[in-house]
């Protein structure tokens, strides 16, 4: 019998396109990454129709890192010559 250890909720929203155009905006140089204008939130987008379903992955400090921490590969590859 597994542990509840292993056990992770993911809670999808979904919201109507015109609710989406207004207060989600898409994060620069993703088109499936959004973020909440109010709360700062991050999401996976998905279309589904008329609606599109979003699922929480992070916030805006850690998609920061995550682009630093990118940025700082993609430097150092172009400096070995990749």
């Amino acid at each position: 019998m597994q542990g509840l250890d292993n056990i992770v909720e993911v809670k999808v929203f979904k919201v109507d396109a015109i609710t989406f155009t207004k207060d989600y905006k898409f994060l620069d140089g993703y088109d499936d990454i959004v973020e909440c204008i109010a709360t700062g939130k991050v999401y996976k987008s998905n279309y589904k129709g008329a609606f599109v379903e979003l699922v929480e992955v992070s916030n805006m400090g850690a998609m920061e890192k995550i682009e630093k921490g990118m940025a700082d590969f993609r430097n150092q590859l172009i400096k070995e010559g990749f």
